[in-house]
């Protein structure tokens, strides 16, 4: 159960932050495959 609930935590921060970049990136560099390649780490 413990780890459950940091899992859900970590995933949680890590997905969050993931967006945030992601949105970041497109807001950025709209056309851009050279830069929406490398920063996938799913």
């Amino acid at each position: 159960m413990r780890t459950k609930g940091v899992s859900g935590g970590v995933a949680r921060g890590c997905q969050q932050g993931s967006f945030r970049r992601l949105v970041a990136v497109e807001a950025r560099t709209p056309d851009d495959p050279s830069r929406e390649g490398p920063p996938q780490h799913g």
